[in-house]
């Protein structure tokens, strides 16, 4: 909307939320507007802020008819693809880098340069990319809150629990937020026990999943494990490996959804 939060102030009844231009006042805010969330950063002052994690990324969709997924392992580096249906694929460079990386006038140029001598289709796919296509980010994720809620406000999404992507749960952990949220919005009996339920059910679930993807990203950019994998990869059957490398990874995707009341029915 191009409304940039101001102000955040709240008594037992409301809550009202000011803007450049104007406010709002409601019975609950839900601060859900990312990583450097400016409702988190007024309710939280003591939070501390994202943490860059030591790596940057060149991220792009492409057409590929009928390219499977996969994820190469480099020594410091890895290349992920994924089809995204039809014939569109999405696909993700991430390497180490000590501090932030620098910008370039021409990111598809640069991460061309980094995957030359890299198999195929891995050169082809980002040749094919538009370079308007082609982004270039820095990995952060945040340190645990003691709460995602401050009396009628509560944190949803990057705002409570960026996180990096190696575990591909960014925007799934945003949703199970929200139907957390809904289901205890429709079957608690006040608002304060809701969001009291809300933070209970969701803080330890998405704060291991935070560790969780910072422990995988660590591993999977590691030139030692990259050099043992080799071997490893060789020698060991794939699901001895996979489990061996990722111990609570599948315990992420097992998540069952809390029951919704059936939406009213209208004559």
């Amino acid at each position: 909307t191009g409304a940039q939060v101001t102000g955040v102030r709240q008594d037992e009844r409301a809550v009202t939320v000011t803007w450049n231009g104007g406010q709002a006042t409601a019975d609950l805010v839900i601060g859900a507007d990312g990583i450097h969330s400016t409702v988190r950063r007024l309710l939280w002052p003591d939070a501390p802020s994202p943490r860059y994690l030591g790596r940057t990324a060149w991220l792009g969709v492409t057409s590929a008819v009928d390219l499977p997924g996969s994820i190469t392992m480099g020594p410091g580096a890895y290349f992920l693809i994924h089809p995204l249906g039809g014939d569109r694929a999405y696909w993700a460079y991430v390497t180490t880098s000590p501090q932030p990386a620098v910008r370039y006038d021409d990111e598809k140029a640069e991460a061309a340069h980094r995957v030359r001598g890299w198999h195929d289709p891995i050169p082809a796919l980002i040749a094919a990319t538009p370079q308007e296509a082609v982004i270039h980010v820095d990995i952060c994720d945040l340190d645990p809150l003691p709460t995602y809620v401050r009396g009628r406000v509560a944190l949803l999404g990057d705002a409570a629990h960026a996180m990096s992507p190696d575990r591909g749960q960014g925007a799934g952990q945003s949703i199970e937020d929200a139907v957390v949220l809904a289901a205890a919005l429709a079957g608690e009996p006040g608002l304060d026990e809701a969001l009291r339920r809300y933070d209970a059910e969701r803080r330890p679930r998405t704060q291991a999943t935070v560790r969780g993807a910072r422990a995988d990203g660590r591993r999977s950019t590691s030139p030692a494990l990259h050099k043992a994998m080799t071997t490893m990869i060789r020698l060991v059957p794939g699901p001895v490996w996979r489990k061996g490398l990722n111990p609570d990874g599948n315990a992420t995707w097992r998540w069952r959804a809390p029951s919704l009341p059936a939406p009213p029915v209208h004559g």
